[in-house]
């Protein structure tokens, strides 16, 4: 049975104290909604995560990447209102998300004294990590011009390629996410030998401050179309579908992603089984996003 994604939108909208939550923590206000569905249709343009028609044939710019993973990584365990009232001045920081300008500053002044105001501005426990993977981020965009044409496009049409030879289909763009996500973050013998052969420079390679989850929130910030599982939306997976996900075909993702570590197995098994339970009119990305609001402030 499909997520029942009217009960959801229901859920989030009907009980006044959880409605009052979501408004603050998402920057809401006091607008006033008459029903679920503008309440919802607020919510989601707030996420900012609309997927595109065909990701692999959009263009962004190295500003664009850099603030796709500043919003992946200010997302990390940590209250989405903290980065919506302080996002102006880290903007501000980041040099309006210019990486190589953002790299000439620090390189130019204290670049511990930078860390620390970030730090300041992100706040939670992961903040010091999060606030030097930006920087880190900042330095790997300004070392690849054209960070998304030669990087993620390089790797998905080759995930493609090899997805005709062995898996003998061509998956969509929503469907190749997992094994992409897989392939940028991997450190596998077989990931570094693709790397090699696509001639992608060490200094590209890697996702600094992410594994398979915050890596899909990425790549949805950049119009990619999928599940990012995380503890809430695998909780409330598994405990109306118990074991669904478990049964999941993901052995041709392993192959393209060149690794089998437990953390990308259950990655993708509840990617998966979140697309496979998506009914049609609505995005994964979007369907993604209610559950995990279902299950952090409801279930």
């Amino acid at each position: 049975m499909p997520f029942n994604v009217t009960l959801i939108k229901q859920r989030l909208y009907c009980h006044d104290q959880i409605n009052r939550s979501i408004s603050r923590d998402y920057g809401l206000g006091n607008r006033e909604f008459q029903d679920p569905e503008p309440f919802i249709e607020a919510l989601l343009e707030c996420l900012g995560q609309a997927p595109s028609d065909n990701p692999l044939c959009v263009e962004h710019s190295v500003n664009k990447v850099f603030e796709a993973a500043v919003r992946a990584l200010a997302s990390n365990s940590r209250q989405w209102i903290q980065f919506l009232r302080r996002q102006e001045r880290l903007k501000e920081i980041l040099c309006d998300y210019d990486a190589c300008e953002f790299v000439s500053t620090i390189n130019a002044t204290d670049e511990h004294n930078v860390v620390e105001e970030i730090v300041g501005l992100l706040g939670g426990q992961t903040a010091r990590r999060d606030a030097k993977a930006i920087v880190k981020w900042a330095r790997l965009l300004c070392a690849c011009p054209d960070y998304y044409k030669n990087v993620i496009v390089a790797l998905a049409l080759d995930l493609c390629r090899e997805a005709n030879e062995k898996c003998r289909r061509q998956p969509s763009a929503a469907e190749l996410l997992p094994a992409l996500v897989g392939a940028l973050v991997s450190k596998t013998r077989r990931s570094r030998e693709r790397y090699r052969r696509l001639k992608i420079p060490c200094a590209c390679v890697g996702l600094p401050g992410m594994r398979y989850v915050l890596a899909s929130e990425f790549l949805r910030n950049l119009g990619w179309n999928g599940f990012k599982p995380d503890r809430h939306v695998k909780r409330l997976i598994e405990r109306w579908h118990p074991g669904l996900a478990a049964e999941q075909p993901i052995e041709c993702y392993i192959a393209l992603a060149g690794t089998g570590e437990r953390e990308f197995r259950e990655f993708v098994q509840y990617s998966l089984t979140g697309m496979a339970l998506t009914p049609p009119g609505i995005s994964y990305s979007h369907m993604d996003n209610l559950i995990w609001l279902l299950g952090a402030y409801v279930e």
